[in-house]
């Protein structure tokens, strides 16, 4: 019988120290997630207030409405939409060119939307129309570069 007392007091021990190791893994494994958790939540507050003090402050300066047909075959789509410019508001300059400008910048932009098929109106293709604005225009610009299209209103038929 002392055997069997022997064999049971050392598995015993053994269970004790299965769950001494499995707390102390459940305990270091929340306090690594609670770290993280933590720290990155920090992060995102510091990077949202860095990106705030860089921001510029924009202007924006009207192109008006446009309403033109797709180069679809047919002719039967066409697209009405209003655009606006946006600038550093700090630059008086441009504000002057933009205004002496502006039939040569509206013709630069019918030109585009002109060769525009009706595929070419969707999230994305509006978003790669912005950027084709601002790369002819920006070339037609002394004093000055855009930093942004708006577009105010965008119909499609």
């Amino acid at each position: 019988m002392r055997e069997n007392d022997k064999n049971e007091k050392q598995g015993g021990k053994t269970l004790k120290i299965i769950i001494i190791i499995l707390l102390v893994l459940v305990l270091l494994g929340g306090g690594i997630f609670a770290g993280i958790f933590l720290f990155s939540k920090d992060n995102t507050k510091g990077s949202t207030a860095q990106a705030t003090e860089i921001k510029v402050e924009e202007k924006t300066y009207s192109l008006d409405d446009f309403l033109v047909n797709l180069s679809d075959e047919g002719g039967k789509h066409y697209l009405k939409i209003n655009i606006s410019l946006g600038y550093d508001v700090e630059n008086k300059k441009l504000e002057k060119e933009l205004d002496s400008k502006k039939d040569v910048m509206r013709d630069s932009v019918i030109s585009i939307l002109r060769n525009k098929k009706s595929t070419d109106v969707t999230i994305k293709g509006t978003e790669d129309l912005k950027k084709e604005i601002l790369d002819i225009i920006n070339p037609l610009l002394n004093n000055g570069k855009l930093t942004n299209i708006y577009f105010k209103e965008l119909i499609f038929q």
